[in-house]
């Protein structure tokens, strides 16, 4: 999956959207991506670890979720990316964006309290642990002091 984190983080997935309006330079736009999946990835491992979430913890997830769902699926049919990948890779990057899909949802409905059963929770994970290979984002809850506040 190195191709995967090579173009996520030179910005090259990205295609011009922003929730508020298009912008020009398409490594902001990676680096938007990249740092929103990763506030991702840290809440839900946080959760996962059962850290308090807050009224605004959860606000905060329910629109970084909606951001993300939207900015995937977007880079996913954009094709800038797509048109120029073997049907290999192709199928590395369509899966990857239908799991930070998933993650999206997962995480709204977590921060609205709806995610409950222990298989949940390990799916939870494991998609987690798929993206974080992607991406090449391996973070440690434990070592994250401020999660113990909502």
């Amino acid at each position: 999956m190195s191709i995967l984190s090579y173009h996520i983080f030179q910005g090259e997935s990205m295609s011009q959207f922003d929730s508020n309006s298009l912008l020009k330079d398409q490594k902001e736009n990676g680096d938007l991506f990249i740092s929103r999946l990763q506030l991702m990835i840290v809440m839900s491992k946080a959760y996962l670890e059962g850290h308090p979430m807050g009224k605004f913890r959860k606000q905060a997830i329910a629109e970084n979720a909606n951001a993300l769902f939207y900015m995937s699926l977007f880079s996913e049919h954009s094709g800038q990316i797509l048109d120029h990948l073997g049907a290999k890779d192709h199928t590395e990057w369509k899966q990857f964006f239908e799991r930070v899909r998933l993650l999206s949802v997962t995480a709204r409905v977590f921060a609205e309290d709806g995610l409950s059963g222990e298989q949940k929770r390990k799916e939870l994970q494991e998609n987690i642990e798929y993206i974080c290979e992607a991406i090449t984002y391996n973070s440690r809850i434990k070592d994250i002091g401020f999660l113990h506040v909502a």
